[in-house]
C-alpha cells in the first residue's frame, strides 16, 4: 500500500509539473505598456507577440542605433552632411537642425546617440541614401531604406508571405 501511495504521489507531482510547464508555454504575453511592439523569434521569423505592428511611430532608440551603424558602414566620421529639409522638420526629440546646415557625421552621430536626436538620425539617413528614394541607383535606395530601418519590417513581411505560400 505504501509503494502505491509513493507511486501515485510521484505521478501526481509529474503531472502537476507538466501542467504548470504547459500552461506557462501557452500563456498570453505579459502586459506591455508600449503603444506598439513586435517580439519575433529571430531563428524562425515567427511573431510571438505584437501590438499594432504596422503603426508608424516616432523613431525609437534602436532605430537610431541602426541608422548610425549603416551610416558608419558607408561614410567616414569626417564626411560633411548637408541637412535635408525633411530631416530638419522631423520634430520630437531634436537638436533643432536647419535645412542646409552642414555638420560632420561625427557631430550627427553624437547627437543621435547622446542626445537621442531624431533630426540628427534622419540627416544621416538622408545623406547615406543620397536623399532620393526614387533614384535609379538601387544601392542608394537600399542604403537609405536600411538607414531608416525599413528593412526589418520588410523582412518580417517577406517571411510572413513565404510561410503563407
Amino acid at each position: 500500500m505504501g509503494s502505491v501511495r509513493v507511486r501515485l504521489t510521484a505521478v501526481a507531482a509529474v503531472a502537476a509539473v507538466a501542467l504548470v510547464a504547459a500552461s506557462s508555454a501557452l500563456a498570453a504575453p505579459p502586459p506591455v505598456a508600449a503603444r506598439a511592439y513586435v517580439v519575433e523569434n529571430a531563428a524562425t521569423g515567427e511573431v510571438l507577440a505584437a501590438r499594432a505592428p504596422a503603426q508608424r511611430l516616432p523613431m525609437a532608440s534602436i532605430t537610431k542605433l541602426m541608422t548610425v551603424l549603416v551610416t558608419l558602414e558607408h561614410e567616414p566620421l569626417s564626411h560633411v552632411v548637408t541637412v535635408a529639409p525633411g530631416a530638419a522638420s522631423v520634430g520630437e526629440s531634436s537638436i533643432h537642425l536647419q535645412a542646409g546646415e552642414r555638420l560632420t557625421v561625427r557631430d550627427l552621430v553624437e547627437a543621435a546617440l547622446i542626445q537621442s536626436a531624431n533630426d540628427a538620425a534622419d540627416a544621416l539617413a538622408y545623406d547615406v541614401g543620397r536623399g532620393d528614394l526614387g533614384s535609379d541607383h538601387p544601392e542608394q535606395r537600399g542604403a537609405y531604406q536600411e538607414a531608416r530601418c525599413g528593412w526589418a519590417q520588410d523582412e518580417r513581411r517577406n517571411r510572413s508571405q513565404r510561410s503563407a505560400e
